[in-house]
């Protein structure tokens, strides 16, 4: 059903010009075999052309565009509906892989027949400046440990074996999963296994400032709503996770204070970026 030897990433792109060159040089520069599935989600700026160019340049780039903004859960199962490979990953267009990110996970998903794997990862600001400190989770992460904690899976970190979630997709019908997306997708996950930490510095989240994202504590609202609503805990269970939850998330909030302003972004200073990320890898080399 799937090609065993191909890793297959999935990116929704929506408006992000600036960041395309270095994610795509960030996935081209992997050392194993992939295929980059780039969904553009009816972009208004100069993304999709600009994409249109990098897959006539990468064979191993799959262009598809939305006719209309759906927002990135849908875009991500529509790469998902498509992919081949055995493995999944996802990388967001602002986001950064360091080059043996996908061999050294893939390496261990095999060795140890584990199904979900994660990364540690770091912050950074657009001009490459790492924020903080390196963002990890406990080594295994069962689903009482991830309602209770940030649990350390950033989504850009994250690695399924499709072989053993032959049906696994991102919810798009409720409303307040969708606010939390990757959450809810690894706590759905998790009702029938445990997901695994690598234990190396392998990832860059790009925190932009006024983003839903860069906001922990509009997550932890969200997540409130999922153990009270969905997973129907008792007001005592959800309160004792929230507290939980909330502490981890400030602590992730104090190691991503970014250091530039949105409006500064240029697309060409995407490619000073290149030099840093092989800098940073060369330990894991």
């Amino acid at each position: 059903m799937f090609t065993d030897n191909l890793i297959s990433i999935i990116t929704p792109v929506y408006n992000t010009y600036p960041f395309l060159f270095r994610l795509v040089q960030s996935v081209q520069m992997q050392k194993v075999n992939v295929e980059h599935i780039i969904i553009d989600d009816a972009s208004t700026d100069h993304s999709y052309e600009t994409l249109i160019e990098y897959a006539k340049k990468y064979s191993n780039i799959r262009l598809i565009r939305l006719p209309l903004n759906r927002g990135p859960v849908v875009a991500r199962n529509e790469g998902i509906k498509i992919a081949q490979g055995r493995f999944l990953a996802f990388l967001d267009a602002d986001d950064l892989w360091l080059p043996n990110k996908l061999e050294i996970q893939l390496s261990l998903m095999r060795k140890n027949n584990w199904s979900i794997s994660f990364t540690d990862y770091r912050f950074i600001s657009f001009d490459g400046t790492l924020v903080g400190k390196i963002v990890n989770g406990p080594n295994i992460v069962d689903r009482d440990l991830h309602f209770a904690t940030r649990s350390g899976m950033g989504c850009l970190t994250v690695m399924v074996d499709r072989q053993k979630f032959l049906n696994f997709s991102f919810l798009e019908t409720d409303p307040i999963t969708t606010r939390a997306e990757d959450f809810w997708a690894w706590a759905e996950l998790l009702k029938t296994t445990v997901a695994h930490r690598v234990p190396y510095d392998l990832a860059r989240y790009t925190v932009v400032p006024g983003s839903r994202s860069s906001n922990p504590w509009y997550k932890a609202k969200v997540i409130w709503t999922i153990y009270r609503e969905i997973e129907k805990m008792s007001f005592i269970k959800a309160l004792l996770y929230y507290i939980s939850f909330s502490i981890s998330a400030t602590k992730k909030r104090l190691l991503s204070t970014p250091r530039y302003k949105i409006e500064d972004i240029d697309g060409d200073k995407g490619k000073e970026w290149l030099d840093l990320v092989n800098l940073s890898s060369n330990k894991h080399s």
